[in-house]
């Protein structure tokens, strides 16, 4: 896999060049923003591993600008740990967030996994187009249609979403999501997935803070079931309001609570879930 570097520590690049190199990855390095968009269209790599704080142009701007310009998978280093600068990470398009100072064998870990989604689908993503209620997922670019419009997500959040959809009404637990994104080692990764979860939501529900489409089950995990606009003859506040298809026949109009969707109620009929 090719992989580009970026950081102003030399200790950190010549550190990750040995370790990749040996790991059989063709490595080439940055020491700041700049160099490294040069590097970038020159060498089209596979995944660019980046320091957050960099000089010219940070890892934020750097992670935005290369996933607007094509697939590569991108994977953010920083010593900052807090829920707000990891959240930015990925809503800059991050495809994984580690803090310093790091394991060796874990960055490898994550690297490998990513090498991974690029030498094969996961599990349960093909790269047929998927439709499901009002959603559309076209995984061979990355993009979401819906109510919000045509998105682009970042490949680890199309994976986590386009799983969910080819298990349409099945409840999947944080650590069995991650572990289908990312192998074995996902099943530690559950405060990751909620933040993608947290991402997802933000680019694709009419209402993030009022999911309709990607939903939590208290205690369990997470799911999704189609859901389609609220007839405008009946509502003419449509299309703002929303409700789930299995829910339509019965009850007239009526919208299930925020309380039954997030539990699962409801809009997990027999329909879709059969005797079970």
């Amino acid at each position: 896999m090719r992989i580009l570097v970026v950081d102003d520590d030399q200790y950190i690049l010549d550190l990750l060049t040995y370790l990749l190199t040996r790991e059989g990855h063709s490595v080439v390095t940055a020491h700041d923003g700049q160099q490294a968009m040069a590097y970038w269209r020159v060498e089209k790599p596979d995944l660019v591993i980046s320091e957050v704080d960099l000089p010219k142009l940070g890892g934020y701007e750097l992670c935005e600008i290369v996933k607007e310009s094509g697939p590569a998978l991108f994977i953010l280093l920083s010593g900052r740990a807090s829920e707000k600068d990891i959240l930015k990470g990925f809503a800059a398009g991050a495809d994984d967030y580690i803090t310093k100072p790091f394991s060796p064998r874990i960055l490898i870990a994550r690297v490998e996994a990513a090498a991974r989604k690029i030498a094969a689908p996961v599990e349960g993503v093909s790269r047929e187009k998927l439709e499901i209620g009002e959603l559309a997922l076209d995984a061979s670019r990355l993009e979401v249609t819906g109510p919000r419009g045509t998105v682009r997500l970042s490949p680890t959040e199309f994976e986590i979403l386009h799983t969910l959809a080819s298990n349409k009404g099945v409840v999947l637990a944080e650590e069995r999501l991650g572990e289908l994104v990312w192998g074995p080692e996902g099943r530690g990764k559950a405060g990751l997935v909620k933040t993608h979860i947290h991402q997802i939501r933000q680019r694709i529900e009419p209402d993030p803070n009022a999911p309709r489409y990607l939903l939590t089950v208290p205690g369990v995990g997470y799911t999704m079931t189609p859901l389609r606009p609220i007839s405008c003859a009946r509502h003419p506040a449509c299309p703002g309001t929303w409700q789930a298809r299995e829910d339509a026949s019965a009850s007239e109009g009526k919208k299930p609570s925020d309380h039954e969707l997030e539990r699962g109620l409801s809009v997990l009929g027999s329909s879709d879930t059969g005797s079970s």
